[in-house]
């Protein structure tokens, strides 16, 4: 790859269509990392950044409703709901019993991270992730193809510029050849990408993902729920999950016999 680095030559791929030739071959083989120009370093880990992120991320958390002050303070009363126990580790269920709020609620206390911090007791810490889907005829909002890209953006943004390099390889090559890479990124690199971080790259950091509406999910719940299992293979030791559905055949299959709270029996006081 060195000799690819003379700038005369990188000039003229850019102007080329070798170029696109060059760049789906390093995205194909995996290219091991080179050393990056410190001037090029920067941008080119923003331009990862920027390359996995959407318009309308984060639109469906901010356009649910804060909880009232008050709700859902049994969460963190009861021993038995905090992050340590169940929290975490939860399916929350039943349509129309406040869940997704519940999730915002979640994501966004610092009692959940105060739990989570007690969880992990490790100089490590831990790299927390969300995701709310959206049945609004908006295919990021609703799809695998928005879910992947936004947790591992979400990951990445907590974690130092070496990390993302190493999750991104193929990507960082490419800017460091040349000055930007319009590749979309391909359900299978995400995959990788976020296995690679959980279980390779981070052997001293544990993780927490909340993800709300997987009923919305306009594609294949199966495929979902098999990322989602892959995510979770450690749950307990290096990971945990906080997942919240209506109470579909399909999910009540997959996640039987994992802990689970019908939420409008608990929360029965804040639905009144």
């Amino acid at each position: 790859m060195s000799y690819l680095k003379n700038e005369g030559f990188t000039h003229c791929l850019n102007s080329g269509r070798e170029r696109d030739g060059i760049i789906a071959a390093i995205h194909r083989d995996g290219c091991p990392i080179a050393h990056l120009d410190p001037k090029r370093g920067f941008k080119a880990e923003s331009d990862v950044l920027r390359s996995l992120g959407f318009p309308e991320m984060n639109d469906r958390e901010i356009g649910i409703s804060r909880a009232h002050r008050g709700t859902f303070k049994w969460v963190y009363l009861n021993p038995r709901h905090q992050a340590g126990s169940r929290l975490g580790r939860s399916n929350f269920r039943k349509p129309e019993s406040g869940k997704s709020t519940l999730m915002k609620y979640l994501m966004r206390s610092k009692n959940t991270f105060r739990c989570l911090s007690n969880w992990v007791q490790e100089p490590g810490g831990f790299v927390s992730y969300s995701f709310f889907f959206w049945n609004n005829n908006m295919e990021m909002q609703m799809s695998i193809e928005g879910l992947l890209p936004t947790i591992l953006y979400q990951a990445l943004k907590q974690l130092p510029s070496l990390l993302i390099q190493e999750v991104s390889r193929g990507r960082i090559e490419v800017l460091n050849l040349f000055v930007d890479d319009y590749t979309l990124w391909t359900l299978a690199e995400l995959e990788q990408g976020l296995r690679r971080l959980v279980f390779d790259i981070c052997p001293n950091r544990k993780f927490f993902f909340l993800i709300d509406g997987l009923d919305e999910c306009s594609g294949d719940h199966g495929a979902l729920t098999n990322i989602l299992l892959d995510l979770s293979s450690s749950v307990g030791t290096i990971l945990k999950r906080c997942l919240a559905n209506r109470p579909w055949t399909s999910f009540e299959y997959t996640f039987r016999g994992k802990p689970h709270l019908m939420l409008h029996h608990l929360a029965a006081g804040d639905i009144e």
